[in-house]
Order: structure tokens, then sequence, then C-alpha cells
């Protein structure tokens, strides 16, 4: 499979809006970075998974290959950091809505809430375009 970068929101327009620097990937939930290979057999990769999209679509990693990724991680009823992370998400999008090898992915954390039916409602609110951004539901294993 053809890797995947991956970048946390947050970090990308934090870090890199007017630099050059290449981001790590986090790859374990203490957030320790590591930084892109020299040798593409060592580079990080994505695990087989399957998910569900707003429309009611499976995605799984075939849907990344040779795709630019940013990822990040919520849930549509968040009162804290979700709402500025997707603004943030947004202007990735707003930026990069002509770019068809940037894909925006957002996996809900909490899936036994946001069903299909509230992502759709929940990406028609964010203004959502669905070729480049996907709100991700499934089992919480997968997520």
């Amino acid at each position: 499979m053809k890797y995947c970068a991956f970048w946390l929101a947050f970090l990308f327009m934090g870090s890199c809006k007017n630099s050059q620097e290449k981001l790590p990937y986090y790859d374990t939930p203490d957030f320790t970075p590591k930084w892109e290979m020299s040798n593409a057999k060592t580079f990080h990769q994505i695990r087989p998974f399957k998910l569900i999209n707003q429309n009611n679509q499976s995605f799984t990693e075939k849907d990344m290959e040779g795709k630019i990724c940013v990822a990040d991680f919520f849930f549509t009823t968040c009162p804290g950091i979700c709402p500025k992370m997707t603004k943030n998400m947004a202007d990735i999008q707003k930026e990069f809505i002509q770019d068809e090898d940037i894909l925006l992915l957002s996996h809900s954390v909490t899936p036994e809430r946001d069903s299909v039916p509230v992502l759709k409602q929940y990406a028609e609110e964010k203004k959502v375009h669905f070729n480049r951004w996907k709100l991700l539901t499934g089992n919480k294993d997968e997520i």
C-alpha cells in the first residue's frame, strides 16, 4: 500500500502554514513523534480497517492510497476543542478544495452517538465537501 501522511489538523495549521518543515506522524497514544524515514519499506503503514462515512459508504485504508491525509478525532456534541479543530479542518478544506491529492478525515470517538444520520447533519451544518472531507464512524476498535 502506498503510504499516507497523517497530519493532525491543529499541528498543520499552527506549525506549517508558511514553513517547509516536514511534520512527524504519531502512532501511539503518548504522542511520541516519528519522522519520515528515507527507506519507504520502513515508513509508517496504515493497518487494514473498515469504517463508514457520512454518506453511509464503506471507507477503508484503500480509499487513502495516493492521498495526503489530514486526520483528526472529534465528536459532534463536543463543547471543548472539537469546534476549533473542525474550524481548522474547514480552513484546510477551503485552502485545498481543488487539490484532489488532499483528503481530510474526521474520526468520531463516540460512534455510539455519532451515527451516519448525525454525521450527515453535522457535515451539512459545517459545509463539509464530501469529495474532500470524510466524517467517519464505525466500530470503536477500528477508530
